[in-house]
């Protein structure tokens, strides 16, 4: 709890220096984590042969200005990310499982925030600015489509002239596996004509990017409850190209995105004389009961 890690990595060990190095992990838990200005990857959690499932819980997670060295080849290849989560790369292999509530990704070299081989990872209430400045191939959202599941929930996307808000790709399987959205803002720089991802929304990759203009009417990702276009402004008090102590992401009264969340967790039945509610996103969680037992974590 309430940890911050800043100006780590310097050995430069090609994703080994990364600021938080949780790999390996069965269960974590990671409250009011920072992670700034580190030469690699601000939180990175992952396994790569183990036999056991793992499950990340991160509350109130800060990660901005990481990624300063990382290349995209060579001796000093990692991936300049916010948080990049990743699974065992193998079909059928042990579950990684990554839950985030509360995050800020600004400003990080290649990615915002990522999963790939066969992770999974879920983001509720998120801000993402300017992360992917650069690598043009990343972006605030970076999703593998070899990842066991993505999903974002209740985040604001603000892009910005130099990023773009989704990356795409598919390193390790053949095989295709959509993200879930639902009741984001998302919001280009200044015109829907702006490319919203390199590859189509239903999967396929593309010569053609998808535009915020065209990016509802295709199927399989932006939906309904989404808040998509230039006339979506989240409303910010400030915003800063330059420097994270001179933004600040909390919301104006008159933002469109008030209200406009789902809830994290549902009643999955009747209340009873017992002091436990059981919700549809506990089973999805299984073994991860701490969640629901720990008084004021989610107040």
């Amino acid at each position: 709890m309430n940890a911050e890690a800043y100006d780590n990595g310097r050995a430069h060990a090609a994703g080994y220096a990364d600021a938080f190095f949780f790999v390996g992990g069965e269960s974590v838990w990671c409250v009011n984590c920072v992670s700034h200005e580190n030469h690699e990857r601000g939180f990175n959690s992952g396994q790569i042969f183990d036999t056991f499932d793992m499950a990340y819980r991160f509350r109130h997670l800060v990660a901005y200005g990481n990624g300063q060295d990382c290349q995209p080849s060579g001796p000093l290849y990692c991936l300049g990310a916010g948080f990049d989560f990743s699974g065992d790369d193998q079909l059928g292999g042990s579950r990684h499982r990554n839950f985030v509530v509360g995050a800020v990704a600004y400003r990080n070299a290649d990615v915002g925030a990522s999963t790939y081989g066969s992770g999974e990872l879920e983001i509720w209430n998120g801000v993402f600015y300017g992360n992917g400045w650069d690598r043009p191939d990343g972006g605030d959202v970076w999703y593998d489509r070899s990842g066991d599941y993505l999903g974002l929930f209740n985040s604001i996307l603000q892009a910005r002239p130099y990023n773009r808000l989704w990356g795409w790709n598919n390193s390790n399987m053949a095989r295709d596996i959509t993200p879930v959205s639902a009741n984001n803002l998302y919001r280009p720089a200044a015109s829907d004509s702006e490319t919203f991802s390199t590859f189509q929304i239903n999967g396929g990759f593309s010569s053609s990017p998808t535009t915020f203009a065209n990016a509802s009417s295709q199927s399989g990702f932006v939906t309904a409850s989404d808040l998509l276009g230039i006339a979506r402004d989240p409303r910010f008090l400030n915003t800063n190209d330059s420097s994270y102590a001179a933004t600040d992401f909390h919301l104006q009264s008159d933002s469109p995105a008030i209200d406009k969340g789902r809830f994290l967790m549902r009643a999955n039945a009747a209340g009873t004389t017992l002091n436990t509610i059981h919700s549809a996103w506990e089973r999805r969680l299984e073994r991860s009961e701490e969640l629901f037992h720990r008084p004021g974590l989610l107040s």
